[in-house]
């Protein structure tokens, strides 16, 4: 009489859990695709971000330990100032700045009214009539120009491009570009003004900005 309520062994029913069967036949579903990253509004995926991020580095070989090399690598850097133009050093700055890029702009715009004599304990000079004194408000002199005359720079290049992207004959494609260019720009004045970078392009110009009488013959600073 039980004969008729056994298992059969045919009935996938009562078979008995198999898991290695389960999860070929039943892989698990694949996970949720991972949410879109959010657009950047304020262009931290930029290269220029990045820059201004890291460490500054200027665009000469720092590995030079010879003082005297470095110096020597600098006053060609400053004898290539007289033929670049102010707004090529901003085009420099707005594509991928550096407190270097800007030390030469502060260069180009004051470089014949201070000089550094003494980089290690900062010491600088102002032109006073054609004369060399000894001025300590120097480096804070130098920041206000940072903060004012350097800056106008770049606003009025900023004037100047969104005015361009306003002309209707200006073609729709350029857009983008324009609006970075426009981004690169707020966020440049931006930083200008703080303290961290000012103190940044200061240690750079020290450079650029250094006179010795060891270099008086090929110096263009004096």
């Amino acid at each position: 009489m039980l004969n008729h309520m056994k298992n059969r062994p045919d009935n996938i029913f009562f078979k008995k859990r198999n898991p290695v069967f389960e999860r070929e036949n039943n892989p698990p579903p694949p996970p949720p695709p991972p949410p879109p990253k959010p657009k950047d509004e304020d262009g931290n995926d930029c290269e220029y971000m990045k820059a201004l991020e890291k460490k500054y580095e200027p665009r000469k070989n720092r590995k030079i330990q010879n003082s005297y090399a470095r110096m020597e690598a600098t006053i060609h850097v400053r004898k290539s100032l007289e033929k670049i133009a102010a707004d090529e050093l901003i085009e420099l700055c707005i594509l991928s700045p550096s407190s270097f890029d800007f030390a030469m702009l502060l260069y180009k715009f004051c470089g014949t009214q201070f000089r550094c004599v003494d980089i290690v304990q900062q010491k600088w000079e102002k032109n006073d009539k054609g004369s060399w004194v000894s001025d300590e408000m120097c480096s804070e002199k130098m920041k206000e120009i940072i903060s004012t005359h350097v800056c106008d720079f770049f606003k009025t290049k900023l004037l100047s491009i969104r005015a361009l992207k306003q002309n209707m004959y200006i073609s729709n494609e350029f857009a983008n570009v324009f609006d970075l260019k426009i981004k690169n720009i707020e966020y440049i004045l931006s930083r200008l003004v703080t303290i961290t970078m000012q103190n940044q392009i200061l240690k750079d110009a020290s450079e650029m900005f250094f006179y010795s009488c060891i270099f008086e013959d090929v110096d263009v600073n004096g």
